[in-house]
């Protein structure tokens, strides 16, 4: 499921952080503007820096459609705006020498923060919108995560958001605010699901 390609890979990104890694090195998440996804995961100082990989490139439909490589380092992956959970599974079965090639998608995941941010997404993408505008999920060299999701031009645009910031431990933290027309986040390693239900329980309310 979407839900699990994703966590699966701050799990993978967890793993790798020592320190040093983290510093120079991670994994970036954002829409872009045609509409869809680009993921990029860098490799270097992992174990699959030197791993042999073969191109991926399905171009089913206009708005479905899936590209990956790994050139210099770098896993990168962009596809149509459902496709993300697709790109995620390839590199984690890749990751793990899995040949398997079924993508999952239940029901149950209607229920699921971030699958609800991929259709909130959607719903804003008019052929304008998504030009300017989208949403970022990048790592941080403390280990964590910035989220960035714009407001700008949506039903969101002047909806009040009260900054919220909690620190559990060093590891387990969040902090959300709106600045200039953004929603943005900042939070722990393993904290990128509450922040996707923040957003939701924001938006929704």
């Amino acid at each position: 499921m979407i839900k699990i390609n994703l966590f699966w890979l701050i799990s993978w990104y967890a793993r790798h952080c020592n320190g040093v890694w983290e510093k120079t090195h991670g994994i970036e998440i954002e829409t872009l503007g045609n509409p869809g996804w680009r993921i990029k995961i860098s490799l270097e100082g992992t174990e699959l820096e030197d791993k042999k990989f073969q191109k991926v490139s399905v171009d089913r439909t206009e708005n479905d459609w899936l590209f990956c490589k790994v050139e210099n380092s770098l896993f990168d992956s962009a596809c149509s705006t459902f496709n993300v959970s697709e790109g995620l599974k390839i590199f984690k079965n890749w990751a793990e020498d899995n040949s398997e090639s079924e993508i999952f998608e239940t029901k149950n995941e209607l229920n699921d923060d971030w699958y609800w941010i991929i259709n909130w997404y959607h719903s804003q993408c008019d052929g304008y919108w998504e030009g300017s505008f989208g949403i970022q999920i990048e790592s941080r060299e403390d280990q964590g995560w910035n989220i960035t999701i714009c407001a700008r031009e949506t039903e969101l645009e002047d909806k009040k958001f009260q900054e919220f910031s909690i620190q559990r431990i060093e590891t387990d933290w969040v902090h959300c605010k709106i600045e200039d027309g953004y929603f943005k986040a900042n939070c722990g390693t393993f904290n990128v699901a509450e922040v996707f239900q923040i957003f939701r329980n924001w938006a929704e309310s």
